[in-house]
């Protein structure tokens, strides 16, 4: 598959809100994952579908960045969306990372995931 992707992509593993307006206008919220971003987007993971061409706010305790969903893909773990940030906005997950003074945090179905991928230990006596 060829890279199209201009710009480096930062792993990552935090939650953020998602806030997106509907079909009928109503205002909606969910919780994500954000997987990795760069200097113009993000991947989340949420629980829910939003359509592409929604416009989203993404946000945490420290930061907020506005852009459009370019694509949301069913996965059995949820939905992957694709998120472009609006021009002249930016989200700093190396900021994020060396406040909290951790290159990458897992949470708990990532490291049960990953100890699931482990072979198991065998002790000789």
């Amino acid at each position: 598959m060829l890279e199209r992707r201009t710009e480096p992509r930062i792993a990552c593993s935090d939650k953020v809100n998602v806030e997106w307006a509907d079909r009928s206008g109503r205002i909606r919220r969910a919780l994500a994952n954000l997987e990795d971003i760069s200097k113009s987007g993000a991947r989340l993971v949420l629980a829910c579908p939003i359509p592409p061409k929604s416009p989203v706010l993404i946000a945490n305790a420290k930061r907020e960045a506005r852009g459009t969903v370019r694509y949301c893909t069913a996965r059995a773990f949820g939905y992957v969306l694709g998120v472009r940030f609006d021009p002249g906005v930016s989200w700093s997950a190396a900021a994020d990372r060396a406040e909290r003074g951790n290159p990458r945090r897992l949470d708990a179905h990532t490291i049960d995931l990953l100890s699931s991928l482990r072979p198991p230990r065998h002790v000789s006596h």
